[in-house]
């Protein structure tokens, strides 16, 4: 049996609060469950254990965990490590990392609802993450409407590293960091080519195609789609084309180079605007809105973005013992916008009319950044040690052109989304912004893995470099400042592993996020910084079929920059004064049966307030962040009958109660939601499909009706609804 190509059927059960049930999600990057590839690039049908080295080619493809930059596994590593693994994103249908992400302990996806493709908006712990890592490498974001993001098609893999990680990243959320692995070249030949279509009249087609070049040291690989698909709310449009070539040169048996690109276009990407929580969260007089809702206008709603990018990674091995690798990355980015907003006073009186906004941005970016690293292993005395060390550096060059002017109103529950003159809209000079803004930021790193017997020590330390400079006309004046900053930040953490397969560890760490820019008292912002303590145990069996994490963990931010909840001015940002998340993650993935995965996962996480300048926050909790959250997920694989081929699956989501808004007035209901995936291998019909797969994913089951998070009452936005994608794939 085909195992990549399974039908997935999920069916899940209402899940409590409480209940303790885990995602398909791996703890542990080295013991990922996934099937065997043969020498077609077929999966069989037995469910296996396998390690993540992609290619076991030395030097380049050997496995960095995203946790050390080294080979020390994640179910070795003190400290907690998650994996999405690239067969779950094609059996669920995933198109963003928004949705790969919504089976992770601890994750609260989906901050801006269902416009999951404009931007990659979470929370980790507790804290929001905007800038992720591809291929360990920082993808730019510059603090306006350019984040850097790639479409899931192009991963291998997704790595989640919780707590602060600035000793091997820089600027980093307390949180954690989110590593998307690319796709790489591999030896083997294989394409796969796919063609989808679904509900909200999507089209969309795929090719994954993989190789060496004839009888040369070079492979290739390249990654291609083109998808389109109506957005969740009315009149809105999702689009997206993708290019992504690579080739791996293996020059010898101690130099490996890997070149890589991609072009991402993206003509349009739905709705962004949000909604009032009167008639959304909670009652209205007039009615209640459907989830696609929109109170945009079709004259004023646009979003286009290029992403233009190309790197390499050069890995040189000295001897058995020391090797230098450099890992750098060009990107280039433009993104235009056209938007509407509700005003400061939201709805009138009537409950009905909602004053409005409007704006564009026009920004372009450079980004360039490099990470080089000297690894080596040595022993002293009883000491095993493997060293790296490291600098790397980044920097942006940003351009920002900002326009905001008035709408005019809009009923929300008989809307005309066609007001807007164009030829009639007159901008407000004291929101008139052309400004640059360039940015370098340089990291030294230090770090050593010590063993000792069945002892694992970590420790390291970094210190940066922060600058910024911005000059230009910005919110209606002049401005031409420059802000620097700097911080040492350390890690240090322990491990022991038992025979039997329990590993206790406990790990701190310490985090750095330079904040450029003035208060409104005139002074210098000051960096954010954070601090955790973790506790744990990992377990795993011999065969690695069942693996086990929990976890505890006391994060503390210090000056998070955040709106004045007492100020009219919504540019207006203040540092509170510390913000503590403490919590704990229970996570577990077994296979009980030879075909049967299961998965499950619960975390709590309790995040508060506990010093500021404005007394009546402290106690309170951050907005977009869920209480608790649960999920699970199971797999079945039949191999014999007539239904040999087949693979059945289950699957619940449960996300806890959010925080309406900063006083904490009232709060965002918790909400349960069902998915399923199934696929089915053509070839057990007829040898004429041999190689053909036919797969189904339906999210969110019972198309329910459920507000994903607010940030105030007057901006909450809808989770996604149903989506439904068949598609065929074709390997060969």
């Amino acid at each position: 049996m085909n195992s990549l190509s399974r039908l997935t059927l999920s069916l899940r059960m209402a899940l409590p609060a409480g209940l303790l049930l885990l995602p398909l999600v791996s703890s542990a990057d080295d013991a990922a469950t996934a099937a065997p590839v043969d020498t077609n690039g077929k999966k069989n049908d037995t469910i296996v254990v396998t390690a993540q080295d992609e290619n076991n080619l030395p030097p380049l493809g050997r496995y960095q965990n995203t946790g050390t930059k080294s080979t020390l596994t994640a179910q070795e590593t003190p400290q907690t490590i998650n994996t999405v693994e690239a067969q779950e994103l094609d059996e669920r249908g995933i198109n963003a990392l928004n949705e790969a992400l919504r089976y992770v302990a601890g994750v609260t996806t989906e901050n801006r609802g269902g416009a999951i493709t404009r931007f990659d908006e979470f929370t980790i712990r507790g804290f929001k993450n905007s800038e992720n890592y591809l291929d360990g490498l920082q993808l730019p974001y510059n603090e306006w409407n350019i984040q850097g993001q790639v479409d899931t098609y192009m991963l291998n893999r997704i790595e989640i590293m919780k707590g602060p990680a600035s000793v091997l990243y820089g600027n980093a959320s307390p949180g954690g960091i989110v590593n998307l692995i690319s796709k790489k070249p591999e030896e083997s030949q294989n394409t796969d080519l796919e063609f989808n279509t679904g509900n909200q009249n999507r089209r969309e087609g795929k090719i994954d195609s993989t190789g060496r070049i004839g009888d040369s040291d070079v492979t290739y690989r390249f990654v291609g789609l083109a998808s389109a698909r109506d957005g969740q709310a009315k009149t809105t449009h999702e689009e997206r084309y993708l290019l992504a070539p690579s080739l791996r040169w293996d020059i010898n048996e101690n130099n490996s180079l890997l070149v890589q690109a991609f072009l991402q276009n993206d003509p349009n990407a739905g709705a962004y605007s949000s909604l009032p929580a009167s008639g959304t969260l909670w009652g209205n007089p007039n009615g209640q809105l459907p989830s696609n809702a929109y109170v945009g206008d079709i004259n004023w709603e646009s979003y286009k973005r290029k992403q233009e990018s190309v790197g390499y990674q050069f890995d040189h091995r000295f001897n058995d013992d020391w090797s230098f690798t450099q890992k750098a990355r060009f990107m280039h980015i433009t993104a235009y916008q056209e938007n509407t907003y509700s005003s400061n006073g939201g709805l009138d009186a009537d409950q009905r009319t909602l004053q409005r906004h409007l704006y564009l941005t026009d920004e372009s970016m450079d980004s360039f950044t490099i990470d080089n690293q000297v690894a080596g292993k040595f022993n002293t005395w009883m000491l095993e040690h493997n060293v790296l060390a490291g600098m790397d550096y980044q920097w942006q060059h940003n351009r920002t052109i900002y326009q905001d002017g008035l709408a005019p109103s809009i009923d929300i529950f008989n809307p005309d989304n066609n007001q807007i003159d164009r030829s009639q809209v007159t901008f407000l000079p004291g929101y008139a912004t052309d400004a640059r803004y360039k940015m370098h930021q340089t990291g030294y790193y230090l770090q050593d893995q010590i063993n000792i017997d069945r002892l694992t020590l970590l420790a390291g330390g970094r210190y940066d470099t922060y600058e910024k400079r911005t000059y230009g006309l910005q919110y209606g004046a002049d401005v031409n400042e420059t802000f620097s900053q700097d911080k040492f930040t350390k890690r240090f953490g322990a491990m022991y592993h038992f025979d039997n397969g329990i590993s206790p560890y406990v790990a701190y760490s310490e985090g750095f996020e330079p904040v450029a820019g003035r208060n409104k008292s005139g002074g210098s912002y000051k960096p954010e910084t954070s601090k955790m303590w973790e506790g744990g145990v990992k377990f795993a069996t011999p065969s690695q079929d069942t693996q086990f994490t929990a976890s505890v963990f006391d994060i503390k931010k210090k000056n998070a920059l955040t709106s004045n909840p007492a100020g009219a001015d919504p540019y207006e940002k203040y540092q509170t004064g510390e913000v503590e998340s403490k919590g704990y993650e229970l996570e577990l993935r077994t296979s009980p049966l030879e075909n049967l995965l299961l998965t499950m996962n619960y975390a709590y996480t309790d995040v508060k307030v506990t010093e500021d300048a404005n007394a009546s926050l402290i106690g309170k909790r951050p907005v977009q962040t869920a209480k608790d959250n649960a999920s699970a997920w199971a797999n079945y694989t039949i191999d014999t009958t007539f239904l040999r081929g087949l693979t059945v699956g289950a699957g619940i989501r449960y996300i806890g109660r959010m925080e309406v808004d900063q006083q904490n007035s009232a709060q965002v209901p918790a909400v349960t939601l069902y998915d399923m995936a199934a696929s089915y291998e053509l070839g057990n019909l007829t040898p004429v499909l041999d190689d053909a797969t036919l797969k189904v994913a339906v999210n969110n089951l019972t198309d329910k009706r459920y507000i994903a998070s607010c940030y105030d009452s007057n901006n909450c936005w809808f989770g996604a609804e149903r989506s439904v994608v068949v598609g065929v794939k074709y390997s060969f």
